[in-house]
């Protein structure tokens, strides 16, 4: 093989690994660094989330379970810790227990029971989600969007809070997004572990 031909065949080789590698690390840096996208993505993420929230929080005053369940995440719902499928958050609304109570309804809150160690700290929450919204509104909504695993690249915790002093003595209640399939869904209630919601 003459000089030549042997330094063309070298440079095609290193075109070559350098159009390979190029997008590789290219699309690995956008994935660490842009999990929920650019900032004007984000941005646009973060806008509909809180068009989202306002949503369900209409749902969740006006007591439309059925409206509520298109927000679930098809993975579950996390209620202080226990992991309520959609089916068993149906069942529940159906029969008007458990999350039904802790959503919509305060009478039945002290005797609502879960399957799957999902519960309701009833010494630090004993009002519905719903009744909370009516005697405090209007509220103010803080977002915190991060970035979540490669199943849940993006993520939101939102606290509800009250604007005036008013009882209940609870100020705040959480909810948490994933963002699967260009929409933001709810996957649990407090967003944080307890003792901070």
């Amino acid at each position: 093989m003459s000089l030549n031909r042997a330094r063309a065949a070298i440079r095609n080789v290193v075109g070559l690994f350098v159009l390979l590698t190029t997008p590789v690390l290219c699309m690995r840096a956008q994935n660490v660094d842009e999990a929920c996208g650019t900032k004007a993505e984000q941005q646009k993420k973060e806008v509909q989330l809180r068009a989202t929230v306002a949503e369900m929080l209409r749902v969740i005053k006006s007591r439309d379970s059925s409206a509520f369940l298109k927000y679930v995440d098809k993975e579950g719902v996390s209620i202080w810790g226990g992991i309520l499928t959609p089916s068993e958050i149906k069942r529940e609304f159906r029969h008007k227990q458990g999350i039904y109570c802790f959503l919509f309804s305060t009478g039945c809150i002290a005797s609502a029971s879960f399957p799957n160690g999902a519960y309701i700290n009833v010494d630090k929450w004993q009002i519905s989600y719903a009744e909370w919204l009516q005697q405090n509104s209007p509220t103010k909504t803080e977002i915190e969007m991060f970035y979540g695993d490669k199943d849940t690249p993006c993520v939101a915790n939102v606290s509800i809070r009250r604007i005036k002093e008013s009882h209940p003595a609870q100020e705040t209640f959480e909810l948490g997004y994933n963002y699967r399939s260009g929409r933001w869904l709810f996957r649990g209630t407090p967003a944080y572990p307890e003792g901070i919601a």
